[in-house]
């Protein structure tokens, strides 16, 4: 009886618990709601394989293949989502869907970045690097890859050569290091080539990569220190810039187009004199050149001529600027397929880019075919290739078309009276003003380049801890370059004999072999990992040229040379050969991650050298603390990465001589003999037996940061490099019958801080605003000159000084006219520039010169703000120059020191009724001394690069049509500069005015789609 009472308790029990069971489960069941989301990165990207769990349970579920992801949860708990190189992001559960953006972790320790032959995690890397990836330089909206990533990179200073389409791009990395890349202290001349870092596409070496699309680009990876790009010798002397471009994964096959158009205006032009301007200017440069005779009264008519007075009378003005500039129409087009299966991954991509002047005929256009082919063979054996093809056509109208336009004043016609371009719309500026639309149409120069390169590599991996890779790399490029000037330019002026075609043609063919072996081992905490390998290149160059005269048709124009009544006698062939053999190795160790060494050593052997000093070793060793991982930091939350890295290293330099210079060479000439011309040769350079590398030694130490999970995070560097040997013109006594030779001689320092900091400073649900900011400052001295002289003045070379320091004159104001005694004893007047004569000799030598600064800036900086709220992105970038000087060509032309006829800079110049003026008086005698004072200026500014505003469309919404992507841009480039500069663009003022071109400000809009 008891047994079966406590067995129906018992049973009650059950059925009290099985109800209040179901009760439970049925309000958890109510309050449970099925999420579902898609996660993407800032850029809209659908993220693969996130964690998506519920915060702390096991309860979680990863992203599909386009970033979608779906889990049961309780409303009100919190979602944690976490992928490798991103942020990990908590949101609370509200609804049944969110849509969650992931922010990079832009010091992520996994990540893998390129270095010289191999890659290697971030974490573990000892020298000095800094990355940029396709984000980065797409935003940017630019045609050119080196031009994207100006402002972007801490002690990489980049400057373009002109503002024309297609205009090449110069880089230097952490200053000058060559003395003779300067010319007189003036004006930049062979920087671009002496100083250019080595460029490696996909383990290619190519010349630059203004001929690679950006769409085409995964990152860009630049090494900086000596120990970083000690495994390329002397190719990497100046800094190694290396490419990675966008290959197929296994992950899944896409196709990617992005494509947009712009419209280019002509910006931050000079504000010209107008009519009734140039009319008082005019008047008060005749008073200025009859200062005498203060009551001297110019005949404005007979100044100015009877059309030019008719036209003032009339106020008929020509703005030329308005004329003559366009709105220029661009476009970009780009479509990359991706695909894998059975081992094979492959990618293939075309692009096409047609940029246009803000001056007609000035127009490039290029063409890029690229494909990556990777084939896993077997679990040993792999082998693929990368191919990259570009086809360009530069077009430019006459080289004076743009000066010509600035030049002509406004009291000029465009045509005559019977509607024809007039060539000299002024006739008393004689033949150097001409019409520029004379030069648009009849003067024309073509540049067509064939850019093929390509490696067919081959990798054995017999065991896991060993593989051997065996790679081909050609490169081949064909150039034609045609110009034509034909009858009504400026330099036939209307003359047939003097009409002229060139053709000029060069083919340039290289090679390289690689062939490494690379080990990797661990031992407990210790992990080794070795690469050797040896490298041959081999380089050829061939050159044809001719130029013809007096063509009486313009109908040929390069294409019949043999049309031309005359032989300009200017033919010329040359052939130049050259090559490189190499050993290299290198050795990475770790013990437990946190501490790291890294030796280098390559063995270079040059064939541009003198026999016997061919070959140099360069050695360089690394070593890596990361205290982070210490246990007195390990727990301290607010320090995710703390890395300290010391560097020093050992490079060669022979980009400064070129392939027979250490050679004696023979050159041809004439002579008379009786009354006939005879060919004859002779020796034209002095051989140097032992002409040997320059050598770079460097020191870095530099610091990785990482605070509060990353959302603090950048890197310090500080570099001492000193380059001693410095291939370059010695002087000699003309008793040896040459006055100089190539020779080491010379010395330079460049000292310098880079400085990268990068921010994410709101993260708060859908909205972000993250900030990359970038510094670099530099200092270049010359430590030693040629036979230990300590200033060679002829070339404005100075020892304690910059390689491209500003030496000239210095004033103290103008002279007025209570001071006109003391002016005439400098053979000078009121209104001129009071030249400060230091030595009181009352003439101006190059003892009155002073420092002033340097061609190179004290400072350079950028800085990136984005913005993001939900599918909309904003980002601001902002890039700035500080403390350069230039010799302002374009002050030569423009601040009345030319032609009374040639228009000028609207300037605030000083008359006896304007004392205060601060430009000098118009008409008035000028000297050398006050012209070098004008022309060199400060040419300091800063611009915002773009501001890019852009909305990418949610997935759900575009996944009917078969897209994982969408986004739609627009852009505005160059909106703003601030200078002090009176020019068109202070970042190209040494250029040449015959080169000189417009800054373009251009609105941009753009699609990028994923199939």
């Amino acid at each position: 009886m008891v047994q079966q009472t406590v067995n129906k308790m018992r049973m009650n029990a059950r059925l009290i618990f099985s109800a209040l069971f179901m009760v439970i489960a049925t309000l958890s069941f109510a309050q449970s709601t099925t999420v579902k989301g898609v996660v993407t990165d800032k850029q809209g990207e659908p993220l693969i394989g996130v964690n998506v769990v519920e915060k702390g349970t096991t309860n979680g579920n990863i992203t599909d293949l386009d970033g979608n992801f779906t889990l049961t949860v309780e409303k009100g708990r919190t979602l944690v989502f976490s992928y490798v190189g991103f942020i990990s992001q908590e949101v609370k559960v509200t609804g049944n869907s969110m849509n969650i953006t992931l922010l990079d972790d832009a010091q992520s320790l996994e990540e893998v970045v390129v270095v010289g032959y191999g890659t290697v995690k971030r974490k573990d890397f000892t020298g000095s690097l800094t990355s940029v990836d396709t984000k980065i330089l797409l935003e940017t909206n630019n045609n050119n890859a080196a031009a994207a990533m100006q402002g972007q990179i801490a002690g990489v200073d980049i400057q373009r050569s002109n503002n024309k389409p297609g205009a090449g791009i110069n880089i230097m990395i952490r200053g000058q290091n060559n003395i003779s890349a300067m010319k007189g202290g003036d004006e930049l001349t062979n920087m671009n080539d002496i100083n250019q870092p080595l460029y490696v596409v996909d383990g290619m070496f190519v010349d630059n990569i203004n001929d690679i699309a950006p769409d085409d680009i995964e990152r860009i990876d630049v090494l900086k220190d000596a120990s970083s790009t000690a495994i390329y010798g002397s190719r990497g002397a100046n800094g190694v810039v290396i490419v990675s471009t966008k290959r197929g994964t296994a992950e899944r096959s896409h196709v990617e187009y992005n494509g947009s158009v712009s419209f280019g205006q002509a910006t931050n032009l000079p504000d010209m004199m107008d009519g009734d301007q140039y009319v008082q200017y005019v008047y008060d440069r005749m008073k200025g050149q009859n200062w005498t005779n203060p009551d001297y009264e110019p005949d404005m008519e007979a100044t100015l001529g009877a059309n030019k007075y008719k036209n003032w009378q009339n106020r008929k003005y020509m703005d030329w600027a308005d004329d003559v500039f366009r709105t220029a129409i661009s476009t970009t087009h780009n479509v990359r397929i991706y695909g894998n299966g059975k081992g094979l991954n492959y990618t293939f991509g075309a692009g096409y880019t047609n940029e246009n002047g803000t001056i007609e005929n000035d127009n490039f256009t290029r063409y890029n075919f690229s494909t990556a082919v990777d084939k896993q063979i077997n679990p040993y054996l792999k082998a693929g290739t990368n191919i990259y093809a570009a086809y360009s056509i530069k077009s430019n109208s006459g080289v004076e078309a743009f000066r010509q336009t600035f030049r002509l004043n406004p009291l000029t016609d465009k045509y005559d009276e019977n509607g024809d371009l007039l060539l000299y719309p002024d006739k008393d500026a004689g033949s150097v003003a001409t019409n520029p639309w004379c030069d648009i149409e009849n003067q024309k120069t073509e540049i067509k380049n064939l850019h093929v390169f390509g490696n067919l590599y081959l990798e054995i991996k017999p065991v896991k801890w060993l593989k051997f890779t065996t790679t081909f790399t050609p490169d081949a490029t064909f150039n034609r370059e045609g110009e034509y000037r034909g009858l009504n330019t400026k330099s036939s002026g209307g003359n047939t004999e003097k009409t002229r075609a060139y053709y000029k043609t060069y083919n340039q063919v290289k090679y390289t072999w690689d062939n490494l072996l690379y080990a990797e081992q661990s031992f407990g905490d210790h992990n080794l990992n070795l690469t050797l390998g040896t490298s041959w290149y081999k380089y050829q160059y061939e050159f044809g040229g001719i130029r013809a005269d007096g063509f009486t048709t313009d109908h040929y124009q390069w294409y019949n040379i043999g049309a031309a009544n005359l032989n300009s006698g200017e033919t010329s062939t040359s052939f130049t050969q050259e090559q490189l053999m190499s050993y290299l190795a290198r050795l990475n160790y770790d013990f437990k991650g946190r501490y790291l060494l890294t030796f280098t050593g390559r063995y270079d052997g040059s064939s541009k050298l003198a026999d016997g000093h061919r070959w140099a070793f360069f050695p360089s060793a690394a070593v890596g603390w990361r205290i982070s991982d210490e246990a007195f930091l390990r727990n301290v939350e607010a320090i995710s990465n703390l890395k300290l890295r010391v560097s020093y290293g050992v490079s060669g330099n022979d980009h400064s001589v070129s392939a027979y210079q250490s050679k004696q060479t023979i050159s041809n000439s004439w002579y008379l003999f009786g009354d006939t011309g005879m060919q004859t040769a002779y020796l034209s350079s002095f051989e140097n037996k032992n002409l040997s590398w320059e050598k770079t030694k460097e020191w870095n130490i530099g610091l990785d940061y990482a605070f509060f999970n990353g959302r603090i995070n950048g890197t310090i560097d500080f570099y001492d490099r000193r380059t001693s040997d410095i291939i370059m013109a010695r002087k000699m006594s003309m008793i040896n019958g040459y006055d100089s030779l190539k020779d080491n001689v010379g010395k330079v320092l460049n000292r310098g801080l880079e400085i990268s900091l990068n921010t994410i400073n709101v993260q708060a649900g859908d909205f972000s605003w993250s900030t990359n900011i970038n510094f670099t400052t530099n200092h270049n001295e010359i430590l030693e000159l040629s036979n230990g002289a300590l200033r060679d003045e002829a070339n404005g070379w100075f020892v304690g000084q910059p390689i491209g320091v500003v030496w000239t004159y210095d004033a103290d104001g103008i002279w007025q006219e209570d001071e006109a005694a003391e002016a005439a004893k400098y053979n000078m007047a009121p209104g001129n520039y009071k030249i400060k004569d230091l030595d009181g000799d009352y003439a101006f030598t190059n003892a009155d010169k002073v420092f002033k600064g340097s061609l190179f800036p004290k400072w350079t900086g950028g800085m990136t703000n984005t913005f993001r709220y939900k599918g909309i992105d904003l980002s601001v970038f902002l890039y700035t120059r500080q403390g350069q000087w230039s010799y302002a060509q374009a002050y030569r032309n423009f601040t009345m020191g030319d032609n009374i006829a040639f228009n000028c800079y609207d300037l605030n110049y000083w008359t006896p009724e304007n004392p205060t003026g601060t430009w000098w008086r118009p008409g008035i005698t000028k000297t050398t001394a006050e012209g070098d004072y004008v022309n060199y200026v400060e040419t300091s500014f800063t611009k915002i690069g773009y501001i890019n505003l852009g909305y990418t469309f949610p997935t759900k919404m575009i996944k009917k049509a078969g897209l994982s992507k969408l986004r739609v841009y627009a852009s505005v480039q160059n909106p703003f500069v601030w200078t002090d500069y009176l020019g068109w663009d202070p970042e190209t003022a040494s250029e040449n005015t015959y080169t000189q071109y417009a800054m373009t400000r251009s609105f941009v809009v753009g699609l990028n789609v994923t199939f």
